[in-house]
């Protein structure tokens, strides 16, 4: 005879229900990176116009926006799409995942983020303090993030910038605006600085 009763079974209804709703949680950890990469995508595509010049005279296959703007329209209607199928999931989104969010991407990619904020500083240092300064600093700040920078490499930075000065400035003749700290040496050298480094 049993004398005890059946109690505490869980329907498969109500674990049903609890598996989705960790999966829609867990789901909802990635819609705030869908929703920027949209943002981005859909601004970048707006601008594209008034960044580049279009020469619709000399045919379509010419126009160096094609690329890019197909790239772009493919990824935005991606991240659309995405996003659509993971509506349902909005309701489970709060600040508190993203924020969430934010702080593991920054964590797992802190690397990729200096590299991005170098290369800006670098843009910004060419016509500041030359192609072969800005190159050379560059590179040995990309081995010191990445823990590379002894004695091997960064004799090797040094030979890797000279040789992107030589292929860039002599080889291909690349052109850039006068330096400024090359106004403060005399002209003659100035006026070499400015041309090959």
């Amino acid at each position: 005879m049993k004398t005890g009763v059946v109690m505490g079974r869980k329907s498969s209804s109500d674990m049903n229900s609890r598996e989705m709703t960790d999966e829609m949680k867990e789901q909802s950890r990635t819609l705030p990176f869908y929703f920027a990469f949209f943002i981005s995508c859909v601004v970048l595509l707006c601008l594209m116009t008034s960044e580049v010049r279009i020469f619709s005279d000399k045919g379509w296959y010419l126009q160096p926006m094609l690329g890019p703007a197909i790239g772009l329209t493919v990824m935005t209607i991606l991240c659309f799409v995405k996003l659509l199928q993971g509506a349902m999931f909005f309701k489970y989104v709060s600040i508190a995942s993203i924020v969430q969010y934010i702080t593991r991407t920054v964590s797992a990619h802190r690397i990729t983020f200096w590299a991005m904020g170098s290369f800006y500083v670098y843009v910004h240092a060419l016509s500041v303090i030359g192609f072969l300064l800005s190159n050379l600093v560059l590179l040995l700040f990309m081995l010191f993030i990445s823990k590379r920078l002894d004695r091997f490499w960064g004799p090797m930075a040094v030979l890797a910038a000279i040789g992107i000065v030589v292929v860039f400035r002599m080889v291909i003749g690349l052109w850039m605006d006068d330096v400024w700290l090359y106004s403060l040496l005399p002209d003659a050298a100035s006026d070499f600085c400015n041309m090959y480094l």
